[in-house]
């Protein structure tokens, strides 16, 4: 038998390699997944307030009560009402959020992710 036919398979160092990997990785997914699963709500209660403005012609007020009121309710902690902007412009309103979400990772490396929501116009009526 030769050298080559002997030798297949993946050495206890390749193994470590592939394993240590794929836990770092699998880690990595499970603190991001819910992280972007919560953008995908933010993004949701941002257009559903949008819908209900132009609907029913809500001031900037209201919309920002309801927004604080429905990430309140969805149970939202990586974003507070006031990184929701609601801009007054003379003939629409503009909501925009920017936020950043900071998670520990291991030791002493972080994982931040910045998210910014498509900006939506509402035109006054």
């Amino acid at each position: 038998m030769n050298l080559a036919q002997r030798q297949s398979g993946l050495t206890l160092y390749g193994a470590i390699f592939v394993m240590m990997t794929m836990l770092f990785l699998g880690r990595a997914a499970v603190i991001m997944g819910p992280i972007y699963l919560e953008r995908m709500s933010i993004e949701s209660i941002v257009n559903d307030v949008a819908e209900e403005a132009r609907g029913d012609g809500l001031s900037r007020r209201m919309m920002q009560e309801r927004l604080a009121k429905k990430i309140k309710i969805s149970n939202i902690h990586s974003l507070n009402s006031k990184s929701i902007k609601i801009k007054d412009e003379d003939d629409f309103y503009e909501i925009t959020a920017r936020y950043e979400v900071r998670e520990e990772f291991m030791f002493n490396i972080d994982i931040v992710m910045k998210f910014v929501i498509p900006t939506v116009k509402i035109i006054k009526t």
